[in-house]
């Protein structure tokens, strides 16, 4: 059992090749190939990568969660070492009513692959009642 939660995760780059390169290093991870992580990212036509995990275990230390947050790290680092524009959101709901995480990153563009990711990601609450 144990507490699970859904993540959403988006990563966006300036252009196809700065997704390709980042996609290129992150295959190379023991814990990406080991989990065969690549294949829960979905690759959009925007130079968007998404990922989306339903009802999942998401603990620091799993390796396939550690695996999977390696984009992050490579977004961050590619941008720091490269001057590469980049963006991320990241969104977890936990099970509880008030466990909600989110994190998001930007950098080399102004903000407007960030703002491409504020416009198709983002957390509504509602509260459906059927009598």
């Amino acid at each position: 059992m144990g507490y699970r939660s859904d993540v959403y995760i988006a990563v966006a780059f300036a252009n196809a090749d700065d997704l390709k390169e980042v996609v290129a290093v992150y295959t190379i991870d023991p814990r990406v190939q080991k989990h065969n992580l690549l294949q829960e990212w979905d690759v959009r036509e925007d130079n968007i990568l998404y990922y989306h995990g339903d009802d999942v275990k998401w603990y620091d230390d799993y390796e396939d969660v550690q695996g999977v947050e390696h984009m992050l790290h490579l977004a961050d680092k590619f941008h720091e070492e490269r001057d590469m524009p980049v963006a991320y959101r990241f969104i977890r709901i936990g099970e509880n009513d008030n466990d909600t995480e989110t994190r998001e990153e930007h950098g080399g563009d102004g903000g407007e692959l960030m703002e491409m990711l504020w416009d198709r990601m983002q957390v509504v609450r509602t509260v459906e009642v059927t009598l």
